[in-house]
């Protein structure tokens, strides 16, 4: 037996975060319908209030859904009010589509045609192709990005972009700030938010060990300065108070010990954070693996819908087909029937003609023996001897007589 081929392995969907709002109620509901499809219209017109038209009526809202989901050919409805996104696009903006996809970054439709002519590709003839193509989603400055691609409010961007580092001032006059805004600055340094840039986080390991490393050099330098004060400090005073230089030198010693001890639990720490990023970091990359295979498996999902629609729709031919077959077998059985019975009947009608002559034909036998019966001739031959006897001679050619037999 031939051994079966392995599964082609699954294609691999870039996952990009593009910022900007989304341009209309199409783009909406394009979104939509690829996030959970298929849709009924009460959520997608719930939707769409919540989102992009807030300050309009159920009514208009719907009635505008409506419009865009009849109008637009890449919506396809499903039956019992459900809806969905066509996912196989128009094959003119194929090369539209792998542009953007392997740039990984939204562009307006003139920087997409400049980049085809550039690859001697065919441009895209009006921003209305990609409107009806499913692939397609368009910003509100223009810019047209991909379907499967993450689209962050600027609002909410702004919140995740990353502080401004603040200068350093000398010690002796630090800026008075929030024991609150302390906090927040020192878990800031420790654990810094990944930058998203060209549709890839940023790799942050490096920068989140040297950050690290440098607030634990910074504390270390401050606890030596404060050591070094305070010996400092109490070396003056030594001076004064030679009788207390022992007890100075034992205090030195025992914050050196913990200067030591704190120096270990911050290696610690580092060890125990490094851990944590790299569980991050496989985290991450799994919802990446996740997120990828979901897209897969929306787009596999969608061209089995296609593939079922084509089935169902053969099979409504089939079935037409097979209803008119048997129609015409219907109406030939009943034709030939008829003609069976027509048959029938002459054969009935031409026994009882056939009967009837048989019957006219015995009539005929009878009458003609009844007829022989009556012409016998012998009085005939008697009269002929006579006249021969009496000499009247008559030929037979003559007389125009025949022999008659018996």
């Amino acid at each position: 037996m031939a051994k079966k081929g392995k599964p082609a392995p699954v294609p691999k969907v870039a996952k990009v975060q593009v910022t900007g709002r989304l341009d209309s109620l199409t783009d909406l509901l394009k979104l939509r319908l690829f996030e959970y499809s298929p849709q009924p219209v009460d959520e997608l017109v719930t939707a769409a209030q919540k989102k992009l038209l807030s300050g309009q009526s159920t009514a208009k809202i719907q009635k505008n859904v409506n419009r865009c989901l009849s109008r637009n050919p890449c919506f396809r409805h499903e039956g019992k009010g459900l809806w969905c996104l066509r996912l196989d696009g128009l094959k003119e903006n194929d090369p539209a589509h792998r542009l953007l996809q392997s740039k990984g970054e939204a562009l307006r439709l003139d920087e997409i045609n400049g980049h085809l002519r550039d690859m001697g590709q065919p441009e895209v003839q009006g921003e209305q192709k990609l409107v009806h193509d499913g692939r397609f989603v368009r910003l509100k400055d223009g810019r047209w990005g991909l379907i499967h691609w993450s689209y962050v409010e600027p609002s909410e961007e702004t919140k995740r972009a990353p502080e401004v580092e603040e200068p350093i001032y000398p010690l002796a006059n630090p800026p008075k700030e929030p024991e609150e805004q302390k906090q927040k600055d020192l878990w800031d340094k420790l654990l810094p938010l990944p930058s998203y840039e060209g549709g890839k986080f940023t790799p942050f390991a490096a920068e989140l060990v040297s950050v690290s490393e440098e607030v634990a050099a910074g504390a270390e330098v401050a606890t030596l300065t404060l050591v070094e004060g305070g010996r400092s400090s109490r070396t003056a005073s030594s001076n004064r108070e030679a009788s207390g230089s022992q007890e100075d030198n034992e205090e030195v010693l025992a914050l050196r010990q913990e200067v030591e001890e704190l120096r270990r639990e911050n290696r610690n720490l580092l060890a125990d954070l490094e851990k944590l990023h790299q569980r991050k970091e496989e985290l991450r990359q799994e919802l990446t693996h996740v997120e990828e295979q979901l897209v897969s498996l929306r787009v596999e999902r969608d061209a089995l819908k296609k593939r079922v629609s084509h089935l169902e729709t053969r099979l409504m031919q089939l079935q037409g087909a097979l209803n008119k077959a048997v129609a015409d077998a219907q109406a030939e059985q009943a034709k030939l029937k008829q003609q069976l019975r027509e048959q029938e009947y002459r054969l009935q009608t031409t026994l009882i003609a056939n009967e009837d002559l048989e019957r006219a034909v015995a009539e005929l036998q009878r009458e003609k023996q009844e007829l022989k019966k009556q012409l016998s001739l012998w009085p005939v031959r008697l009269a002929l001897r006579l006249c021969s006897l009496l000499g009247l001679n008559y030929s037979r050619q003559r007389v125009n007589l025949r022999p008659l037999n018996r």
